[in-house]
């Protein structure tokens, strides 16, 4: 996927595009700002939204702090540690195609839509799993870049 590809999937506001192309950004040396969860609906409206400023790389989307928002979340796993004073980096994200827990979830709720997001946390070494099925990658132009 070239950058301009990229850019042109995540750069539709209102369109949610698959889990698996969030594998073509720059997830590396990312800083993880924000975790919001939202089940204001519970069962209709069960969103994840990260906060995410990207490091200065070729393949991030065009403004340098995004909102992630991963909609229609089937589970949701965080391990972090808090004991670390430090800024949040991010070591990567990947994609599970075989965890235990989506087939659990196939088996539950009859759909088999729905991916593992896997994103380690650097400096904590936590990691944290969204079981998502669609995610929406929109510019937050509120933040004044950190980093």
């Amino acid at each position: 996927m070239t950058t301009d590809d990229l850019r042109d999937d995540f750069s539709e506001s209102d369109t949610d595009t698959s889990p698996d192309s969030l594998r073509f950004l720059a997830w590396q040396d990312a800083w993880l700002l924000e975790i919001y969860i939202d089940r204001t609906e519970p069962g209709h409206r069960d969103v994840v939204r990260l906060v995410v400023e990207w490091p200065d790389a070729e393949n991030r989307p065009l403004e340098p702090v995004s909102l992630v928002d991963f909609h229609d979340c089937y589970a949701l796993e965080l391990d972090m540690g808090f004991g670390v004073i430090a800024e949040e980096s991010i070591a990567g994200l990947t994609i599970e195609e075989d965890h235990p827990r989506l087939a659990r979830i196939a088996e539950e709720f009859g759909t088999d839509d729905v991916t593992c997001v896997r994103i380690d946390l650097a400096n904590t070494r936590g990691t944290l799993r969204i079981f998502t099925s669609a995610v929406t990658v929109l510019p937050d132009t509120s933040y004044v870049t950190l980093h």
